[in-house]
């Protein structure tokens, strides 16, 4: 019989006292399970709890958790509308990066949080929480841009924490919700048997495409304001990604570098 989000969370929070191996589970004040509505259709992802989060054991309650909630009241909703959570559900020390194995850790957690809730549309914060879903891809390039995954609906867009650094990128974020009312109503039209019929099944699982066609779509250039972001030398980058003490961690540049891994031509395209 499927647990509630209710079950789930009161494991994670009892998790904190189990003598956990895990660093951040020893370390974290509170563990953060996530919070909203078990109802919800939206889901937003980051990747860890900030400093706030940990004391207060919610996620996104900082000065990234304010323009959050900001940005969805744009859409005519509130958090109590939607489902909040995070991919690691500690804080890893120092606002580090969490761990491979660390991730791999709370990941069942977070899986059994999706399956549980079912939403229509998963909204993916910032760069670390996309690259767990859809790897090899750039922030700078694929945000505002929404992909299926086995069925799913996924909408990446910039973390909070960024334009808390980057102002240029408030807009751009608030014009990336700003789809989110239409979206989420051409899923709704959609079945879900077409939904995964329309995913690609190979190694990867994941393709987009425009749902009113069919047809694949080029992956937009990038605006002025995150062709600027991406001009910041790249010891600079850490530093952005460190601003905050919400979400600190996961504030990240619109570009990850020359060096970033490219999608391959078969993910281009919109959902």
């Amino acid at each position: 019989m499927a647990r509630t989000l209710d079950e789930i969370a009161a494991e994670i929070l009892a998790h904190k006292n189990e003598g956990c191996e895990f660093e951040p589970c020893v370390t974290c004040t509170n563990m953060v399970p996530g919070e909203g509505s078990p109802n919800a259709e939206i889901m937003f992802i980051g990747e860890a709890p900030g400093k706030n989060e940990d004391l207060q054991g919610r996620p996104f309650v900082g000065a990234a958790g304010k323009l959050l909630d900001r940005l969805i009241g744009s859409i005519g909703l509130n958090r109590q509308d939607v489902f909040i959570a995070n991919v690691l559900k500690a804080r890893p020390p120092g606002n580090r990066d969490p761990l491979p194995l660390e991730v791999e850790h709370n990941w069942p957690w977070l899986e059994e949080q999706i399956d549980v809730l079912d939403p229509k549309l998963i909204v993916l914060l910032g760069r670390h929480a996309m690259n767990r879903f859809l790897p090899n891809r750039r922030i700078g390039q694929d945000h505002g841009q929404a992909r299926l995954l086995r069925g799913r609906v996924f909408l990446p867009v910039h973390h909070p924490a960024a334009a808390l650094y980057t102002r240029a990128l408030e807009q751009t974020l608030f014009d990336d919700f700003s789809q989110i009312p239409a979206l989420l109503e051409r899923v709704r039209q959609t079945p879900r048997e077409e939904l995964l019929a329309r995913s690609v099944q190979d190694s990867l699982g994941e393709f987009g495409f425009d749902a009113e066609e069919g047809r694949e779509i080029a992956t937009r250039a990038p605006s002025p304001a995150e062709a600027r972001a991406n001009e910041l030398p790249r010891g600079k980058e850490k530093d952005r990604e460190r601003v905050t003490d919400d979400g600190a961690r996961e504030g990240e540049p619109s570009g990850d570098g020359e060096n970033s891994p490219q999608p391959a031509p078969d993910q281009l395209g919109l959902f």
